[in-house]
């Protein structure tokens, strides 16, 4: 399982949910989210994009080209960023259920992600917590919606990314960990 594209998801979920806290109660706030996120999609994005491109190489020195949908995938992503970046005041209506969909994404994603681990390099019972409690979140956001407690719902969207981001960085830690073990133990 590769790393990279978790490792981005995480760091990308933490500055959101950094931003969400820091500018919660804030003029126009959904606005400025939709900005940022159209730029935190566009930069991952482009990172993909050439990584896609760029072949890489087996130890021999025969170049290995990667999935076309890699290509694809970033093209998308960069695609919708720049949708976000022009229209945000359309989407800026929308960013409430935007962010509860996508807690809900993150969530079933690395529920996912911690049973692969899971099976195969083992992973504590606890790294299933917050993947269950952002999905719980996510459903309670895309349920409220924004005009019935916008400043809560931005906390609370912020404060689950932190810990699914948190919690998928040490997760992952734990298990560069334990293969690490594992390989040593088998020399």
């Amino acid at each position: 399982m590769k790393a990279k594209p978790y490792l981005l998801t995480y760091i990308f979920a933490l500055l959101t949910g950094v931003l969400l806290l820091v500018f919660t109660g804030h003029t126009d706030l959904f606005r400025w989210m939709v900005i940022v996120v159209g730029i935190l999609l566009v930069l991952p994005s482009l990172v993909l994009v050439i990584d896609g491109l760029v072949p890489r190489k087996n130890p021999d020195g025969t170049k290995i080209q990667k999935p076309w949908y890699i290509v694809m995938l970033g093209v998308a992503g960069i695609v919708v960023g720049v949708v976000l970046l022009c229209l945000p005041a359309f989407f800026a209506a929308y960013i409430v259920y935007t962010l509860g969909v996508l807690l809900i994404l993150f969530g079933l994603v690395q529920i996912v992600y911690t049973s692969v681990a899971s099976s195969l390099v083992g992973t504590n019972r606890w790294f299933y917590l917050p993947p269950w409690l952002t999905l719980i979140a996510g459903i309670v956001v895309v349920c409220l919606g924004p005009r019935i407690v916008e400043n809560a719902i931005t906390i609370i969207t912020g404060i689950f990314l932190i810990v699914y981001s948190v919690n998928g960085l040490m997760q992952m830690n734990d298990n560069r960990r334990r293969i690490h073990r594992r390989e040593t133990e088998s020399d």
